[in-house]
């Protein structure tokens, strides 16, 4: 039986892909703010890039979306680790994304590495460059980009919005020093900030445990992404155009960005899919891995990413 085209469930996505997902709405309303108040306003003559600039992705696009961890503490400029990795694959043609993650402790080689290693290190040990072109011989597909976030950019984005309506649903109570994270969130409907609403999706600490924890996701999500498409959205853009290289970055130029948001704009929910890459959690020595299959691996990302641009 061949594997079924799944869409996406948001109660079952990760809050770093939460995360991401938000990054990229923000950042393609960044490139259409900047187009329509800027560019677009340019006379031709005085701007050819713009003149030729095509308005949407002509073939598939993949680009590799990495939120990265905060770092070893009280060490400037330390080493990150790629957390989550996943590639979206962008096909204009019938106006669809297909999501592939790949677990953190997937099983690979890491070009210029003798030894297999998790995937999470190839971040850690050649930035985003590297990240790009391991996860691209893993899945023996091409990447094109990559967008990265760090653990600031949800926290700036809800405050961007000055926050978002949500009911808690119950009180929320854990401290955790080594983190350093503290959660303390009364039961009601109220407007929290950030730092508040990063509690919210991150707390763990009930009965429900992780499936609560992506429950309460799903839910900011609904309430967040109703904020993030009201008309006066575009007010805020000019803030987020000056604080979004404090929390995320990319290798996409500025009229790449201009293509992204066209080809976005014609992409409706119903054609997001998602998946994980197949495997196993093994431990080999002391480390623990997700081990995979060549031919499973394969035939989801032949599936997943048919059509790609050679």
């Amino acid at each position: 039986m061949g594997i079924i085209k799944k869409r996406v469930r948001w109660g079952r996505v990760s809050l770093v892909l939460l995360l991401l997902t938000l990054v990229i709405s923000s950042l393609t309303g960044i490139a259409v703010y900047a187009w329509n108040t800027i560019l677009h306003t340019a006379k031709p003559a005085e701007n050819d890039l713009v003149q030729t600039a095509p308005d949407v992705f002509k073939n598939r696009i993949n680009i590799l979306l990495l939120g990265l961890d905060d770092g070893e503490k009280n060490v400037p400029n330390a080493p990150q680790f790629a957390d989550t990795m996943i590639v979206a694959s962008i096909n204009a043609e019938d106006a669809s994304i297909s999501l592939l993650s790949i677990p953190r402790e997937t099983k690979v080689t890491i070009p210029g590495y003798k030894n297999s290693e998790q995937i999470m290190y190839a971040y850690y040990y050649g930035g985003p460059d590297l990240a790009v072109r391991t996860a691209a011989d893993f899945l023996h597909i091409p990447i094109q980009h990559y967008i990265a976030v760090n653990s600031a950019a949800f926290i700036n984005l809800v405050d961007a919005f000055n926050g978002v309506n949500l009911y808690v649903e119950n009180d929320m109570d854990y401290e955790d020093s080594y983190a350093p994270l503290a959660i303390h969130l009364k039961k009601g409907y109220q407007r929290l900030t950030g730092v508040e609403a990063n509690h919210y999706v991150r707390f763990r600490q009930d009965e429900l445990g992780d499936i609560g924890r992506v429950q309460r996701q799903e839910r900011f999500l609904k309430a967040f992404s109703s904020e993030l498409f009201q008309v006066d959205t575009i007010l805020k853009l000019p803030f987020l155009i000056n604080s979004f290289d404090k929390y995320a970055y990319t290798d996409m130029k500025f009229l790449t960005l201009i293509k992204l948001a066209n080809t976005l704009k014609s992409i409706k929910e119903a054609n997001f899919y998602a998946d994980m890459v197949p495997g196993k959690f093994a431990v080999i020595g002391d480390t623990s891995y997700w081990v995979t299959n060549k031919a499973e691996v394969k035939q989801i990302t032949d599936h997943l990413y048919s059509q790609t641009i050679k």
